[in-house]
C-alpha cells in the first residue's frame, strides 16, 4: 500500500469532472491492480499558482473554485508534513501564475508571455522539483504538461466563448473579431509549447540535481485538433447556443455553482460558475492517464 500524492493546478484535480473520471482516478485504478491498494491525497485544487517566495496565507477554497491559495509550494510544505508513505507523485503548475486571463489577452505581448512563462514553468517549477525531491527522496515525480486551450482548428464562435468566459466579457463591436481571435490563439500556441520546453528543463535540472531519473515530464499527447472546440476536442468548452450563450458543459455544473456562491465576491461569480472551460473533459482525462501510466 501507497499513497498517490497529488500536487497543482486545475489541471490534477480534473476541474469539471466526477471524481471517477479524473485522470488521477483512473491512474489509482489501474495502480490498484498492479501495485496494491493506493490511497489519494489530492492536494491540487483550481487556480493554485506555484507561488515561490509567497509568504500569504490564506483559508482554502473548495477545489472547483479558482483561487491561488493554498499554492503549490504549500501543499508541498503541508504534505511534506503529514503524508507518509508517498510511493507517487504527480504534480503540475505555472498556467496561474503566468495567468490565463494574460494568455487569452490580445494586446499581451509575446515577450511578456515568454518571459513570464519561463519565470514560472521553468524558474519556479525548478525550485518546486528541488524542494520535491528532498521532502521525497524516493518517489517517482511525474510533471504533468499542458496542452493548447485553443488553436486554429477551434471553431470561430468558440473562440469567442472562451475568451467570453475567462474576460466575463465580449470583443467589443467595434473590433477586427479576426485579428482577436488570431491573436489568442497565437498565445495559446505559444504558451503550450515553450510551457513544455520550460518544465522539460526543469524536469532535467531536477534530475541532475539530485543525481537520479525519478523525474519524468509526461506530455499530455494533445494536438492542436483536441483543443477547445476543435474537431477532436480533448477540452470542456461552453454553450454557445442561443438562449444558453456561454453557460458551462462539464459534470459538476450544479456543485461547483453552489460553491461558488458561498465562496466566491459577487464580480467572480461569472468566471467562476464557467471556471472548466478549457479543462480537460472526461476524454481528456483518460488521455491524460493513458500518458502517466505509460511513463509508470
Amino acid at each position: 500500500m501507497g499513497d498517490l500524492l497529488v500536487l497543482g493546478d486545475s489541471v490534477p484535480w480534473g476541474q469539471g469532472l466526477l471524481d471517477e473520471h479524473k485522470f488521477t482516478s483512473l491512474v489509482v485504478k489501474q495502480l490498484d491492480q498492479t501495485a496494491g491498494p493506493v490511497n489519494v491525497k489530492m492536494d491540487a485544487h483550481s487556480g493554485a499558482t506555484i507561488g515561490v517566495n509567497d509568504p500569504s496565507t490564506k483559508n482554502p477554497k473548495p477545489g472547483e473554485v479558482p483561487f491561488s491559495y493554498p499554492t503549490i509550494m504549500q501543499q508541498l510544505q503541508a504534505a511534506a508534513s503529514n503524508v507518509s508513505d508517498a510511493k507517487w507523485i504527480i504534480v503540475n503548475g505555472g498556467i496561474n501564475d503566468v495567468n490565463v486571463r494574460c494568455i487569452l489577452n490580445p494586446l499581451y505581448s509575446q515577450a511578456d508571455l515568454d518571459s513570464d512563462t519561463a519565470s514560472y514553468c521553468d524558474g519556479q517549477m525548478t525550485w518546486l522539483l528541488k524542494v520535491l525531491g528532498s521532502s521525497f527522496p524516493q518517489a517517482p515525480v511525474y510533471v504533468v504538461g499542458y496542452y493548447p486551450i485553443l488553436s486554429y482548428q477551434s471553431d470561430p464562435l468558440g473562440i469567442d466563448a472562451i475568451y467570453a468566459a475567462h474576460m466575463a466579457s465580449e470583443w467589443t463591436a467595434l473590433a477586427d473579431k479576426e485579428l482577436l481571435r488570431n491573436a489568442v490563439v497565437d498565445h495559446c500556441l505559444r504558451f503550450w509549447k515553450y510551457s513544455t520546453q520550460c518544465l522539460q528543463a526543469a524536469v532535467q535540472y531536477a534530475n541532475s540535481y539530485h543525481g537520479t531519473n525519478r523525474f519524468i515530464f509526461v506530455d499530455t499527447g494533445f494536438s492542436e485538433a483536441n483543443a477547445a472546440f476543435a474537431p477532436q476536442k480533448l477540452l470542456w468548452g461552453v454553450n454557445t447556443a442561443p438562449g444558453q450563450l456561454f453557460g458551462p458543459e462539464d459534470e459538476v455544473i450544479a456543485l461547483r455553482k453552489t460553491e461558488c456562491d458561498r465562496s466566491c465576491d459577487v464580480l467572480d461569480l461569472f468566471t467562476c460558475y464557467r471556471a472548466s472551460a478549457g479543462h480537460p473533459n472526461v476524454a481528456g482525462a483518460a488521455q491524460i492517464a493513458k500518458q502517466i501510466l505509460a511513463s509508470v
